[in-house]
């Protein structure tokens, strides 16, 4: 008897009642909830980890590029001929910028020897899509949707076959406007321009006080629906024209206290610092390639005095620790 009253109790027991079952679902829930953020955090460090190492390599080679051809890859050049009168327009054409110019040293030789570089690039060379100028933390589409290699303004209503490979990695123009002559005597000058030709002797500052590459996401941007902009390629500046725009391949810095009101880190989307200047993913800064080639990252709350002296080749500015 006993053993057949056990037989009918044991079942019964056994079975999880409904305050059980949602206790247990209750408790995975917070869980889940509490690993969560660190499963984010740890693939986010892995990203950054990836987007570091892309830095280093485009700082190998600029250094590679140094070496063979005694000076640093311009920030872009005119198809054929650097002296052409940006003035005229029928002479705007789309121009090589320096991501073309390192492809070789980014293991992309075949690449660079296909293109004519006397002849303005095509939107189907522009397509190529390099992992070596993409930070995996950008959540934007392989081709750039804003602009398109028929102008050197933005258009987002252009089909897909008009655009260009994105590139989160731009060069720095130090803290002069990216929409005009670039001057290489200027205090104020970068690393990169149109016709740019350093040496490490122009690295006034030293090398390892001077930003050569940073970021630029294509989610910081400016404006709205057709005219919104942001982002970069890695082939160059569609349609170049001196006066015009090259924020395609080029970067700028705040060079004062009100410019940092507008060229801040990490711009807020819808401001002109948000395609002009630097900006990343990565929560709380940006990381930058110096011009040693080492990479750090630069916080958004950095003094706007210490960034500019970075961003400045030779302007013998004393720099903290940043």
């Amino acid at each position: 008897m006993r053993h057949e009253d056990r037989r009918r109790i044991s079942p019964k027991n056994a079975a999880f009642t409904l305050v059980e079952l949602l206790v247990v679902i209750a408790i995975i829930g917070v869980l889940i909830a509490l690993l969560l953020p660190a499963v984010q955090q740890a693939r986010e460090a892995a990203r950054r980890m990836s987007c570091t190492n892309n830095m280093k390599q485009l700082g190998l080679a600029i250094h590679n590029y140094h070496d063979t051809f005694s000076r640093f890859p311009p920030g872009y050049l005119h198809p054929g001929d650097p002296n052409i009168n940006f003035n005229d327009w029928n002479d705007w054409a789309n121009s090589y910028g320096w991501g073309a110019f390192i492809l070789p040293f980014i293991e992309q030789s075949a690449l660079h020897d296909s293109m004519d570089f006397t002849t303005p690039w095509t939107a189907a060379e522009a397509q190529h899509e390099l992992s070596a100028f993409v930070c995996p933390s950008d959540p934007g589409p392989p081709l750039n949707k804003f602009y398109y290699q028929g102008n050197n303004l933005q258009d987002a209503n252009q089909p897909e076959s008009e655009r260009m490979a994105k590139s989160n990695y731009v060069a720095n123009v130090g803290t002069l406007s990216v929409n005009g002559y670039w001057s290489k005597s200027s205090s104020s000058a970068g690393v990169a321009g149109y016709k740019s030709d350093l040496k490490f002797k122009d690295f006034v500052d030293g090398t390892s006080h001077t930003i050569y590459f940073c970021e630029r996401d294509s989610v910081h941007t400016r404006g709205s629906g057709q005219y919104e902009v942001g982002g970069a390629v890695w082939i160059g500046v569609p349609k170049a024209y001196g006066a015009g725009t090259s924020s395609h391949v080029l970067g700028r810095f705040a060079g004062s206290a009100s410019e940092s009101t507008i060229y801040p880190i990490n711009s807020p989307k819808g401001t002109y610092g948000a395609y002009l200047g630097v900006n990343s993913q990565h929560p709380g800064g940006v990381s930058v390639t110096l011009g040693d080639g080492s990479v750090r990252f630069l916080s958004e709350y950095t003094e706007w005095q210490t960034v500019a002296g970075l961003a400045r080749r030779a302007d013998g500015a004393v720099l903290g620790e940043w």
